[in-house]
């Protein structure tokens, strides 16, 4: 029997149908490659996600070390320009005193505070003498001329050594008072270890409770070695 012969430009007909099992193979071969595939893609997406946070949490880190390093600066840069406004007296044993009134115009007999602070300008440690555990320079160790009185605290207390590293500046509030009736509530409750005591003149030593009105100059002494600048203060009598 002869073969029948097919023209090739002869179109060809339609394919026969798939079976069942045909379309379930060919569609889980197709189905394998789709799922790697996105895999892959999800792995891609989650570390992109991460990098992009740990980058957003180093500036995060970047920034606020900034932010502290600047506020830190700023604080310095604040303190060193306060100092500037700080006379300062002659220099003694690598240390200098600045003194400064906090009362403004006070009346004869009326408490005067005051503020002293010590500067180390040395190159090595120096001392100051605390009496108490938590403070790094006693008030009780001061003594305040008023031109020829001198007002020196009556306080006996025991003496230790603080070191003051170079550069580093230290101070304390000083409370004049010659009675103790004269003190407020708030003045007792800062200065309990600081008893009044008298004014007393260089040269006649007559001792008196009170100073007369008008303008004086006054410097202070720490231990008598240690002199602050000058500063004038005016005793006024408002009555």
């Amino acid at each position: 029997m002869r073969g029948v012969s097919r023209n090739p430009l002869e179109t060809p007909g339609p394919a026969p149908p798939e079976t069942q099992e045909s379309l379930i193979s060919r569609k889980t071969v197709a189905e394998v490659p789709l799922t790697g595939l996105s895999f892959l893609i999800a792995a891609i997406s989650v570390e992109k996600i991460m990098r992009r946070i740990v980058a957003i949490s180093m500036v995060g880190i970047l920034l606020g070390i900034g932010s502290d390093f600047r506020a830190a600066r700023a604080a310095e840069v604040k303190e060193s320009a306060s100092e500037v406004n700080f006379e300062w007296g002659k220099e003694n044993r690598g240390q200098l005193g600045s003194l400064r009134a906090l009362t403004p115009a006070p009346q004869p007999g009326e408490p005067i505070e005051f503020e002293v602070r010590v500067k180390n300008v040395s190159d090595k440690d120096t001392h100051l003498p605390s009496g108490l555990g938590s403070e790094r320079m006693s008030a009780c160790f001061w003594t305040f001329y008023f031109d020829q009185w001198e007002w020196r605290t009556a306080a006996q207390l025991s003496c230790r050594s603080v070191p003051l590293k170079p550069g580093e500046t230290a101070s304390v509030r000083c409370l004049v008072a010659t009675t103790g009736d004269s003190l407020t509530a708030d003045q007792k409750d800062r200065f309990p270890f600081l008893p009044p005591a008298q004014f007393r003149h260089v040269l006649n030593k007559t001792e008196s409770d009170r100073l007369p009105e008008g303008t004086y100059r006054v410097r202070a002494m720490l231990n008598d070695q240690l002199e602050s600048n000058l500063i004038e203060v005016r005793i006024k009598n408002r009555r």
